[in-house]
């Protein structure tokens, strides 16, 4: 008669598991049990601090009130654009946007009519956009779009269309409307290293623009 195959090996018991410290001496067992609780509690406290790391980056990459990337991130990420661009050679544009007159608008309306303005805005823009495209905010009253494999040639119309349907649609808030204006700059990235450089230049042709069209909003929205 032959033997019943043998059965393999069952996996290894858990040395610090319930079974394994029964019989051992009540200190030993003790202080067994207090490492096996620290364990589990530190693997709990483990996890809950990656989803608090997790939540902060999420919220270091977007403006807390806008759809649309932190300055922080834009920074970041616009550096990268612009390396990528000079080592392929890609054509990328830099379209700025600054809000009219903004602080008129909050001392007018409220802050909550200034958020409503600026939400407006941010939609318009959001609905225009590629995927590739970055848009951050760079200040309090100011977005920037960096347009990857885009001439401002090419993007010209669309970036005009844009700011005359900021200009041709009042912002509705709370059944008021209220007239809102931007003034913007298209630039080629072509000649510049930095975000933070392209943005200066565009804060400077805006605000040259503003002197030309009325000398008493040059400086408005560029404190």
């Amino acid at each position: 008669m032959n033997a019943p195959p043998a059965q393999p090996p069952g996996p290894p018991p858990d040395l610090l598991s319930g079974d394994a410290l029964t019989g051992l001496p009540t200190p030993l067992r003790q202080a067994l049990e207090g490492i096996v609780k620290r364990h589990h509690d530190l693997t709990r406290e483990l996890a809950a601090a990656r989803e608090q790391i997790e939540r902060l980056e999420r919220t270091s990459l977007e403006d807390p009130l806008l759809p649309m990337l932190s300055t922080k991130a834009f920074l970041h990420e616009g550096n990268r654009t612009l390396l990528y661009r000079a080592r392929h050679q890609l054509a990328t544009t830099f379209f700025y946007l600054n809000v009219d007159r903004f602080r008129s608008i909050n001392e007018r309306f409220g802050q909550s009519a200034g958020d409503a303005v600026l939400m407006s805005i941010s939609n318009d823009v959001v609905r225009m956009l590629r995927a590739s495209d970055l848009f951050g905010r760079i200040g309090a009253d100011e977005f920037g779009v960096m347009l990857m494999h885009s001439d401002a040639r090419s993007v010209h119309s669309k970036c005009e269309r844009l700011v005359g349907h900021v200009r041709d649609n009042p912002v509705d808030y709370l059944g008021s409307p209220i007239a809102v204006t931007v003034t913007s700059s298209l630039l080629d990235c072509g000649g510049f290293e930095t975000p933070q450089s392209v943005i200066e230049a565009a804060r400077r042709d805006v605000k040259g623009k503003r002197a030309r069209n009325s000398p008493r909003d040059a400086d408005h929205g560029l404190e």
